[in-house]
């Protein structure tokens, strides 16, 4: 748990610096993706993949303290881009 934590912090500042945050919400999802678990060597269940995801959330749009909804709109609609990339809302 604390390495998808780790990573998802990554991923999220990524998105947050990105210039362009819909291209890099698509690098996000296709490295989660491709991400394996270290003892098996078998690719992330889509449980994990979402879980990773909700964390990313967690850091985007509470980790910034952001007080309107405005605000984070964009960055909830990348969290949904981001579960469709992963299998989350299928």
């Amino acid at each position: 748990m604390a390495k998808f934590s780790e990573a998802a912090q990554r991923y999220a500042e990524q998105l947050r610096s990105a210039q362009d945050k819909r291209s890099e919400a698509h690098r996000v999802i296709k490295t989660i993706n491709g991400l394996v678990y270290t003892e098996s060597q078998k690719e992330l269940s889509t449980e994990d993949k979402v879980e990773l995801a909700g964390l990313i959330r967690k850091f985007l749009v509470e980790g910034e303290g952001i007080k309107k909804a405005a605000d984070n709109s964009e960055y909830l609609e990348l969290i949904d881009l981001i579960l469709n990339g992963v299998g989350g809302n299928e």
